[in-house]
């Protein structure tokens, strides 16, 4: 018996998107969980060969705004401390190149090349890790692609994987939030990803956009606990410089991040840190 789903109006993005129509002319399409059958319009399981939806393809509408829901839903902050340290997140950079230190004594140039090797290898095993290879597979050839190029060549490429909707963007991320919990029980996990997430951290944290950072004031939706409302407006109060523990995604449209906010809306005034990759991004309207 084959049991086909209730079509969906959901749309294949970002990774999945750029894989389908890379293989339009080929009858098949393979993903990590399900193929489709081009000629058929079938989204099929790979688990499951009963598991059936129909697809069509639609021809985006230039003036369509297109925000992904998932992308600024509020952030929930789980852990004892609201945000990290202001040197964490450096420290992990520091860590990352301790371990690759041994690629600066080849120049800058070379030096770059090896970082970029060494981030999609990275991918490649932790796309494995969660189930997701092929997409692993398609982000590591991305930074092949550009691994001899210059800097504002390379810069790009990771901005664009960073914003589209694949394992990256969620593990990575995942990964950096442990960074308050350290010394507790994320020491060894947050030290195993220095191998594999840590060298795309490094080249997404090192590079800034070929043509310098527009942004100037962004908004990030946030669900927080009583406590942490307080750990925040504390540090307003001794002005205090403090940084979330990962790359977080906020828009320069407020409205965009109103919809999606929780029990707290942050404005934040970018001073130097931050980068507009909304040039760069499948999802533009969204002014990440």
């Amino acid at each position: 018996t084959v049991r086909h789903r209730e079509e969906t109006s959901a749309r294949h993005c970002g990774l999945i998107r750029t894989g389908i129509f890379g293989t339009l002319r080929t009858s098949e399409a393979i993903l990590d969980d399900f193929h489709i059958n081009v000629k058929r319009l079938l989204q099929i399981s790979n688990t499951n060969e009963a598991e059936q939806r129909p697809v069509k393809r639609i021809t985006r509408d230039e003036n369509e705004r297109k925000v992904r829901e998932n992308r600024f839903l509020p952030i929930s902050i789980s852990s004892i401390k609201a945000f990290a340290d202001d040197s964490s997140t450096f420290d992990y950079v520091d860590k990352v190149e301790e371990k690759f230190k041994s690629f600066y004594q080849f120049g800058e140039e070379i030096c770059r090349l090896k970082f970029i090797e060494a981030a999609a290898h990275g991918l490649l095993i932790e796309g494995k890790r969660v189930g997701k290879e092929r997409e692993g597979e398609w982000m590591a050839q991305q930074l092949f692609n550009v691994k001899e190029g210059a800097a504002e060549e390379v810069y790009p490429v990771c901005a664009r994987l960073y914003s589209m909707d694949s394992f990256l963007y969620r593990s990575m991320n995942k990964l950096l939030r442990l960074i308050t919990d350290y010394n507790g029980g994320s020491k060894t996990e947050v030290d195993d990803s220095i191998s594999t997430f840590g060298p795309f951290i490094y080249l997404l944290a090192s590079f800034y956009p070929p043509n310098g950072n527009s942004c100037k004031t962004v908004y990030r939706g946030a669900l927080l606990s009583d406590d942490m409302i307080d750990q925040f407006q504390q540090a307003c109060i001794t002005k205090e410089i403090q940084s979330f523990p990962a790359f977080t995604s906020a828009s320069r449209n407020r409205d965009v991040a109103e919809v999606y906010a929780g029990n707290v809306l942050f404005r934040i005034d970018v001073d130097w840190e931050g980068s507009d990759i909304s040039p760069y991004s499948n999802f533009p309207d969204e002014e990440e």
